[in-house]
């Protein structure tokens, strides 16, 4: 029997007979047919997690996946034993808000699951429910690859699947990973950026389309000298792959950082080499913004322009920027307008906010950028 049609099987049985969600929390999930089971769980806003255990046999894929009841946005994290480093985590996957982990080693060992609301998803009410379904299936995973500057790589990755690539960067470097579906492959690539050498914790780095049309491009500045992990993913069918990788001219590059005034537009240009500018607020404006009050950031193409603007803000990090709120037509027509209240942000985190601008796609030119005080 087919993963797919043993997940139906499943999910109608659960109609019948699915444990209680208070017996769900901390539930020891061993007790699973080998043909998979599905538990109630409840989600608690703004605090613990619903917790199971469960026994990864040796050598044998399982796939743990968390559908969400009504308005729930769960999100998955599996830790071995009673680790704080996380295995394995996936908030929605392609297409869903459903969250889904896949777990394959060569040794048995005992895991820890948790699940709960994603941070990205709506603010909710203590006892948002989700259906936390456990199913054999034959994945085993692709042994991650070595990637270095210059390297074109190449193979195949099906929906649902990710493909990891190790490399070292030295804080400063400016590495850009370009991710194409050659024709006529229908893949529609995705890369994410981690520190370490795994793809787990915070995502330092993103992009779905940059590249035109469904191609990922990554522009990644290293924050800090060390291995990082890049992880490679579809957002629709199953298909061919190429990934490049190369190490931008640090002259080339944009001076970091620049100021942004109050109410003073400043121009600025994409290009192949620069296909992002990252701001920061003048001391001026930061002062002001001491006293309260909502930023607002408008960023419109310059006549002629191919720029579709997207304008990003959040606040920089031990391991670069961290995006916290994103605008890409807000503004009308191509125009982007980000608006943020910062009443309450202290001195402190006002100097480490940053405004990062950039182009939807690959169109590259000349852009303008303004914000203001309401």
């Amino acid at each position: 029997m087919t993963a797919r049609l043993l997940l139906a099987s499943a999910l109608s049985s659960a109609l019948l007979a699915v444990p209680s969600a208070s017996s769900a929390q901390g539930r020891n999930l061993d007790t699973a047919s080998p043909d998979g089971k599905v538990f109630a769980g409840e989600l608690a806003a703004e605090t613990a997690p619903a917790i199971f255990r469960l026994s990864l046999p040796a050598r044998q894929g399982i796939e743990l996946e968390a559908l969400p009841v009504g308005s729930s946005d769960p999100q998955i994290k599996v830790f071995e034993g009673d680790s704080r480093t996380p295995l394995a985590e996936n908030d929605d996957r392609p297409g869903t808000v459903a969250a889904r982990v896949r777990l394959w080693s060569e040794t048995a060992k005992s895991v820890r699951v948790e699940v709960s609301s994603s941070p990205s998803g709506p603010e909710l009410a203590p006892g948002a429910r989700f259906r936390l379904v456990v199913l054999p299936t034959d994945y085993r995973p692709v042994a991650p690859q070595a990637i270095a500057p210059g390297a074109t790589l190449a193979g195949e990755l099906e929906a649902g699947d990710e493909r990891l690539f190790h490399f070292q960067g030295e804080a400063g470097q400016v590495w850009v990973f370009a991710l194409a579906a050659p024709e006529p492959s229908p893949l529609d690539p995705v890369l994410d950026v981690f520190a370490g050498r795994t793809a787990t914790g915070e995502v330092l780095g993103n992009d779905d389309d940059g590249g035109g049309d469904l191609d990922a491009r990554l522009r990644f500045r290293v924050p800090r000298t060390g291995p990082y992990t890049l992880r490679a993913t579809s957002a629709g069918n199953s298909g061919a792959y190429q990934l490049s990788a190369t190490i931008q001219d640090a002259a080339a590059a944009p001076a970091p950082n620049p100021v942004l005034e109050l109410d003073r537009a400043q121009a600025g240009t994409f290009s192949d080499e620069a296909p992002e500018r990252l701001y920061r607020l003048s001391p001026a404006a930061r002062a002001r913004f001491a006293q309260g009050g909502s930023l607002t950031i408008r960023m419109t193409p310059a006549a002629d322009s191919e720029v579709d603007p997207l304008v990003e803000a959040g606040f920089e990090t031990p391991l670069g920027f961290s995006a916290a709120a994103r605008d890409d037509d807000g503004g009308g027509a191509l125009a982007a307008r980000l608006v943020i209240d910062l009443t309450g942000v202290d001195a402190a985190w006002l100097e480490r906010l940053r405004i990062r601008a950039s182009s939807v796609g690959s169109d590259f030119g000349a852009y303008e950028i303004t914000i203001s005080q309401d």
